[in-house]
């Protein structure tokens, strides 16, 4: 026996298994018009996406197997990155160790219900951070005295001066940064 418990937008079985229920009016026109072709999202459209979302960052989105990977530097907060492109068709309860569906239902204009049909079961978000990035959070929480960064042909990274607790300021850091669009 399923128990389920409805919430604003989104109806929540006991094990987890979610229904989100959107109005076809509310969705991206990349999804609107995926729906119309009756063809599966697609990464493109992810993609298109964030290009009008988010004009000024570059980003990089691929499937990987059953999953999306998007990746980008600096830009957006991530959480911001997350609400429009974290459209994925399965879960993970830990607390019963199972794997839960997402089903994404659209209420059509003519009262008919479609469902979006979402091909990967996760969507992985990576920002990565450029030297002046990161050297503006160490300077802003006032650092400098303990991390210097340090950067690579691929990427940047905080490097520790003297014996310090490198994990606990590069977890600051990091926090710091995810809040704040760059």
């Amino acid at each position: 026996m399923q128990v389920t418990k409805p919430t604003s937008q989104k109806e929540i079985s006991f094990y987890g298994d979610q229904e989100f229920k959107y109005l076809y009016n509310s969705l991206p026109e990349e999804f609107k018009k995926a729906l119309s072709q009756n063809r599966e999202i697609k990464s493109r459209d992810i993609k298109k996406l964030l290009k009008k979302t988010f004009p000024k960052t570059k980003f990089s989105v691929r499937t990987h197997g059953n999953s999306l990977r998007i990746e980008y530097t600096d830009g957006p907060a991530l959480e911001k990155v997350e609400k429009v492109a974290k459209w994925e068709s399965e879960g993970f309860n830990g607390m019963y160790d199972i794997g839960t569906s997402k089903r994404h239902l659209v209420l059509m204009p003519d009262g008919t219900t479609k469902e979006l049909n979402i091909p990967w079961r996760f969507v992985f978000i990576e920002r990565s951070y450029s030297e002046k990035s990161l050297k503006k959070a160490v300077k802003d929480l006032n650092f400098q005295d303990f991390l210097t960064v340090k950067c690579s042909e691929s990427r940047c990274y905080l490097n520790p001066i003297g014996n310090v607790p490198f994990y606990q300021l590069q977890k600051k850091v990091k926090d710091y940064l995810r809040k704040i669009d760059l």
